[in-house]
């Protein structure tokens, strides 16, 4: 019964009092809603920045600007560029009609992209928007849910520039040669993105699903 629900998915995103009924909306019409509207609630908190993380989702890691997040036993690698918040780096980006999906984002004067590849009977997510980027492997059932809360994330974003000012100013010199720059259309950048934040995963999967009140509301 449970599989069957999840086929006929309706995710409630609580931004603001917004309803999001994703079960038969492509992905583009699914992006164009979630871009439409700015979200002003935040649930964590910390050096520099701030963000929402969605019902039935949590964080399970954290190394400095790298984050694993869970939800439905997927996992999504956070990671904030506080360099590139700080040089205000640009986007260079042009969609691939090569992917599953390959969607330019674009709201209130900040770019992005969002991009789908099938791999190994699995969808690769791959999202940079707002100085920041997640990337997470779901099963096909999981697709539209994960870019709910993908996109939730990366828009709710809010950095503190003075404090990012004062961290990266202080250190300007030692990030000069190693800038970061989630901005550029290069596939290479995502299997290392993704074998530097494995070094650190240290997590159980045998400690259990999420508890079943935290998990995404869903329902007819």
């Amino acid at each position: 019964m449970k599989k069957f629900v999840i086929l006929l998915i309706t995710i409630i995103l609580f931004t603001g009092c917004s309803i999001v009924r994703v079960d038969n909306k492509n992905f583009n019409e699914l992006v164009d809603i979630l871009m439409k509207d700015d979200i002003k609630l935040y649930n964590q908190s910390f050096e520099g920045y701030k963000y929402y993380l969605p019902k039935g989702m949590k964080m399970i890691e954290k190394h400095d600007y790298n984050q694993i997040l869970q939800a439905n036993n997927n996992k999504y690698y956070l990671y904030i560029d506080v360099i590139s918040y700080y040089y205000k780096a640009n986007l260079d980006y042009i969609t691939d009609t090569s992917k599953y999906a390959s969607i330019l984002l674009d709201s209130n004067k900040k770019t992005g992209y969002l991009e789908i590849n099938e791999e190994n009977n699995q969808y690769f997510i791959k999202s940079v928007y707002n100085y920041a980027k997640i990337e997470v492997y779901v099963d096909k059932k999981d697709l539209k849910e994960s870019i709910v809360n993908v996109l939730t994330i990366l828009k709710s974003i809010k950095y503190n520039e003075k404090v990012i000012n004062s961290f990266v100013g202080e250190n300007k010199l030692n990030y000069t040669e190693e800038k970061f720059s989630l901005f550029e259309n290069d596939d290479k950048k995502d299997d290392n993105f993704l074998e530097y934040i494995e070094e650190y995963d240290k997590y159980d999967d045998t400690e259990g699903e999420l508890p079943e009140e935290s998990k995404i509301d869903i329902g007819n």
